[in-house]
């Protein structure tokens, strides 16, 4: 299945995607406006961007809501956070994993990177979802396992919508 995976990750080469988060999670998918999304790849942390190979922006220093006065100042610094990784239309200019433990990187045509790390054995970390297919590669530090359209419910709520 690594194999599998490799292949198709590798075949994003050339994408335009549209990155956006969730809390501390990330949604990387086709930049298409007002449709289903085919694919997806959604990332739970930890992960890092890079701009120009410099740590930028993480899932660590995600601004937390208990951590503001109001609801106001939590979203402007979350807005905030969020635009550190320049325009969230992207295209990709390199996609690959590592197989052991299963780390993703892609790097984009505008010098930015994400790059993903599987730290826990039993914690899923990021997963591809072919909505086509109806099939979905979840990838944890235990190895990869591919469920079908009836586990989609075990995916977080933001996986399963278009541009959270």
């Amino acid at each position: 299945m690594i194999e599998r995976l490799k292949e198709i990750i590798s075949g994003l080469i050339k994408a335009n995607v549209y990155v956006s988060f969730a809390t501390n999670s990330v949604a990387i998918m086709p930049d298409i406006e007002k449709s289903k999304a085919p694919w997806r790849i959604w990332i739970d942390p930890p992960w890092r961007f890079l701009e120009n190979k410099k740590p930028i922006m993480s899932a660590i220093d995600c601004p937390m809501h208990g951590d503001f006065h109001s609801e106001t100042e939590y979203k402007s610094a979350f807005i905030n956070w969020c635009k550190r990784i320049g325009n969230p239309s992207k295209r990709i200019k390199k996609s690959f994993i590592n197989e052991d433990p299963i780390d993703l990187i892609i790097e984009f045509e505008d010098g930015t990177e994400i790059q993903v790390f599987v730290s826990e054995p039993t914690e899923e970390s990021w997963y591809y979802c072919d909505r086509v297919n109806s099939k979905y590669l979840v990838v944890s530090g235990c190895g990869i396992k591919e469920e079908t359209d009836e586990s989609e419910q075990s995916l977080p709520a933001d996986a399963r919508t278009s541009r959270g």
